[in-house]
């Protein structure tokens, strides 16, 4: 940020494009869990559900840092 607003109003755009991408990831993972779950021990369904969860917090904290940057620098 301290040597190119630019690039980080850019890299910020990028990375909610990132963020989008894990969403729909995200979706269709559960599907897929929805699709299998009869098959699949309450045991790994608690877990495949733990690992969605995480993917879809990790996506919204990398929304929320590539707000932050673009706040920065449009600020500066």
């Amino acid at each position: 940020i301290s040597v190119k607003f630019y690039l980080a109003v850019e890299q910020s755009y990028q990375a909610n494009f990132i963020e989008e991408v894990l969403d729909i990831i995200h979706k269709q993972l559960w599907e897929e869990l929805l699709k299998y779950s009869d098959d699949i021990t309450p045991l790994s369904l608690m877990l495949l559900t733990s690992v969605i969860e995480s993917l879809e917090k990790s996506a919204n904290i990398l929304e929320d840092a590539a707000e932050v940057v673009r706040l920065i620098s449009f600020k500066h």
